[in-house]
């Protein structure tokens, strides 16, 4: 296989309390994954497109709501979630960089959280999206994720091709 485009959504993140209790593990894991899947994106020579997304959890905490693009660097994100925000934001950094550099065709996405009324948030690990749900939309409001792991698996084969063994990550049917 001779991939030409990369998406890089993979994280390694948790809510509220568990960013509370792994500030620096999130910050190592999601700064060094980024960094490493720029510079193999690099040094492979072939890729049309890197895309890397970033998170909210970038923008600086007294950001003014709707978000715009030109606040990003406007001040120090939330305490809680700046480790990892500041990772995810360096991702940015490093693509600006190297497109300098290099001429790298990489871009960088900065998704927005949605909030529905239903969203329940009960577990220092919950962070919940309906489009996940395979039941959201018919009638289940409860708002819990039932996929099948498939995020995990990508974070999981990121860890891996940093670690120099080969990535193999499979989506069930």
């Amino acid at each position: 296989m001779e991939p030409d485009i990369v998406i890089h959504l993979a994280a390694v993140v948790g809510g509220i309390g568990a960013n509370r209790d792994n500030p620096g593990r999130y910050f190592y894991e999601n700064l060094v994954m980024g960094a490493e899947l720029i510079e193999e994106g690099r040094k492979y020579g072939r890729l049309r497109k890197f895309v890397g997304v970033g998170t909210i959890c970038a923008y600086p905490k007294f950001t003014p709501v709707p978000f715009h693009e030109d606040e990003l660097w406007n001040g120090y994100p939330e305490e809680t979630n700046a480790p990892y925000g500041l990772a995810k934001k360096m991702m940015l950094a490093q693509l600006q960089a190297y497109r300098t550099q290099y001429d790298f065709p990489g871009v960088f996405l900065l998704p927005v959280n949605s909030v529905w009324p239903w969203r329940q948030l009960s577990s220092e690990f919950e962070s919940r999206h309906p489009r996940a749900d395979p039941q959201a939309g018919r009638g289940d409001r409860r708002g819990a994720v039932r996929g099948d792991r498939v995020g995990r698996r990508v974070a999981d084969a990121g860890v891996r091709a940093r670690q120099g063994r080969r990535a193999r990550c499979r989506a069930r049917d």
